[in-house]
């Protein structure tokens, strides 16, 4: 398939987006000092049940190379998840030939840090029970089997390659990769060294394990963590080794019971059957949402102008009040010290990759709920790019939270129109019946974006 075409002459810095179906792919070009190019890969990956996935991710694999030489200067692995993952393994023979010459994970796939490291631990256990669940309630025709397998897509198949922990261990363990892993540290600030006039924070994910657990956005409900029922260890440790068919813990067994006055068949009312296995449902979802927590979340600013393109992975709402405590101190473009805080980036920010596909809990977006949102977004130049694809999402049953629709609507009043979806059944607006935007406006915007069937392209 041929390379699309893309305008030759980029600006400070030009993102491609692919639109290849449900999933995230973004290709960063920063102009350098000297005219040349600084490409940043920010994921690749598509949902598994996506149609032949693999040649999907090899044609956009094969459009990267084109685009970048076969050099990328940095490759960004925000989550584990395969619709930001996949493309790294589907299109391998590819990417194997590619030269990465630095890689960007999050501390939390860190190898020596601690906390990382049990989080991950009892996120494969956990994952672990669910597939085994899942497998049992296909099993016995429990109609929630669906609805836990869509939900356990987002992690790969439990096949050895295939999972979204070999694709970063894959990844870090690269023939072609130039240095060793970067992990990068919420809290980070720094410029790019070939691209002095670009800095970059590290907004997430958070630290505190109680901040990737908040995840309950919608209006009455407040932002709470999300805990798990007090019988998941049970559920969980039913699939332990020794231990099947026990949804419970121990400590609430009963190894012989003594009723002499009932019959065994006036007792079938205490028995649960397969009932318990419905706590696989609950426990998918926490798992998804808490990974998407875990994002490498990126803010770039260019120092001259102020303006920022963010980029927050699948953040949900525990990572984003999280920024509310970082603060930093850096130079302004006149050398004096400043403290920057997520608010300020908020308002300067000109590009918004639209966080976890516009789903219900991925953008906060109700004014006075939280001082972190779309809210503080304010920039008139504002312009937001979705990746979505509203027909998978209906397949998967997703329709009515990803994309939310009361999402999909303020984010097209905070642009003025300017909302791109990567649906290719999803035309981009047209910059001249956006009335509320000025004619300059109007301008900017046409020569800002263009899109094709395989991609969204931004200028700026």
């Amino acid at each position: 398939m041929p390379t699309p075409h893309f305008r030759s002459k980029a600006g400070r810095v030009r993102i491609l987006t692919s639109r290849h179906g449900l999933g995230d792919c973004h290709l960063l070009r920063f102009k350098k000092p000297d005219g040349s190019a600084y490409h940043i890969l920010i994921d690749c990956g598509v949902v598994d049940v996506t149609p032949d996935p693999k040649g999907l991710m090899t044609r956009v694999a094969e459009d990267i190379v084109a685009e970048t030489g076969g050099v990328i200067d940095v490759v960004v692995a925000t989550h584990q998840h395969t619709d930001h993952l996949s493309g790294f393994n589907q299109a391998s023979a590819v990417f194997d030939k590619v030269t990465f010459q630095e890689l960007w994970l999050s501390w939390m796939d860190e190898p020596n840090n601690k906390l990382a490291q049990k989080l991950q631990k009892e996120l494969v256990k956990n994952l672990g029970a669910v597939r085994l669940a899942a497998a049992r309630m296909h099993g016995v025709g429990m109609s929630a089997a669906v609805h836990v397998k869509g939900i356990l897509d987002f992690f790969g198949p439990s096949v050895a390659g295939e999972k979204t922990q070999d694709i970063i261990e894959a990844l870090r363990g690269r023939k072609l990769l130039k240095k060793p892993p970067i992990y990068q540290k919420t809290g980070n600030c720094f410029t790019l060294k070939e691209v002095p006039d670009v800095r970059v924070y590290v907004l997430g994910p958070p630290e505190d394990p109680k901040d990737l657990k908040v995840m309950n956005p919608r209006k009455g409900e407040g932002y709470e963590a999300l805990q798990l029922s007090a019988h998941t260890n049970g559920f969980v440790l039913a699939f332990a080794k020794g231990e099947e068919g026990h949804p419970f813990d121990r400590c609430h067994r009963k190894r012989t019971c003594k009723f002499p006055s009932y019959s065994e068949k006036d007792l079938d009312w205490r028995k649960i059957d397969d009932a318990w296995l419905q706590e696989a449902e609950r426990l998918a979802l926490y798992l998804d949402d808490f990974t998407n927590n875990t994002s490498l979340a990126l803010a770039f600013e260019f120092i001259d102008t102020g303006e920022v393109l963010l980029f927050p992975g699948d953040a949900q709402i525990g990572s984003w009040i999280s920024w509310e405590k970082l603060t930093w101190r850096v130079p302004g473009a006149d050398g004096e010290i400043r403290n920057v805080r997520i608010k300020d980036l908020l308002e300067r920010t000109v590009f918004y990759k639209g966080s976890h596909h516009a789903s219900h809990n991925g953008t906060p977006h109700e004014a006075g709920t939280t001082q972190v949102g779309l809210e503080q977004m304010t920039h008139s130049d504002l312009v937001c790019v979705v990746p979505v694809d509203i027909n998978m999402s209906i397949k998967k049953r997703w329709d009515r939270t990803l994309p939310w629709p009361p999402l999909l609507n303020r984010l097209r009043e905070i642009t003025r129109g300017r909302l791109i979806l990567t649906d290719v059944a999803q035309p981009a607006p047209s910059p001249a019946k956006l009335k509320d935007l000025t004619p300059a406006e109007r301008k900017r915007f046409k020569n800002q974006v263009t899109t094709n069937k395989h991609w969204v392209e931004f200028l700026l």
